[in-house]
């Protein structure tokens, strides 16, 4: 019940599958209702493995729950080996810092965490910045090289039509 719940449910680029996928699911229906505490409360479970701790995390973030993530982040840092949603948090003040240094630890052939902190940086350049020129910059030189599954290819991808279609660039889009 619980794989065919995971396999007819919406994929969301910042969740990775757990081997916990009673909390994975948790952690998403949580998301998808909006309610920052469940996960909050999910979060104060002690088997929690590190995937759906970084999940839960990266679901607060989406929500713009940023205090929320900040406190239990701060009480979970020694914990997690992953710098990158820490810059994707650093996004919500200075995505343009965020980025450069994103793009310093970056592989040519990113994991999850990698890839969603980059989709995350760039929607923030995006819907809160407007800074088409760096993001496309970005796409050209870096983002298009990456070694990543078709789900986030699409995903940086429409994100980049979307920065066209903003600057009204239709022929690029």
């Amino acid at each position: 019940l619980l794989e065919s719940l995971y396999l007819h449910t919406e994929k969301l680029y910042f969740l990775e599958k757990s081997s916990g996928l009673l909390n994975f699911l948790k952690i998403k229906l949580s998301f998808i209702l909006e309610k920052p505490a469940s996960i909050i409360e999910i979060l104060q479970d002690p088997k929690l493995d590190e995937i759906n701790i970084k999940n839960a995390l990266f679901s607060l973030l989406e929500l713009n729950q940023l205090e929320l993530f900040k406190s239990e982040f701060t009480k979970r840092k020694n914990s997690i080996n992953d710098p990158f949603i820490y810059l994707a948090y650093e996004a919500n003040t200075n995505a343009e810092k965020s980025l450069e240094n994103l793009l310093k630890l970056l592989t040519s052939k990113p994991n999850i965490n990698e890839v969603r902190a980059l989709i995350y940086i760039l929607e923030k350049l995006i819907f809160k910045d407007h800074n088409y020129k760096l993001i496309t910059k970005t796409h050209d030189e870096v983002i298009k090289n990456l070694e990543i599954s078709e789900f986030n290819k699409l995903y940086l991808d429409s994100l980049i039509t979307k920065v066209y279609l903003l600057e009204e660039k239709i022929k690029l889009a």
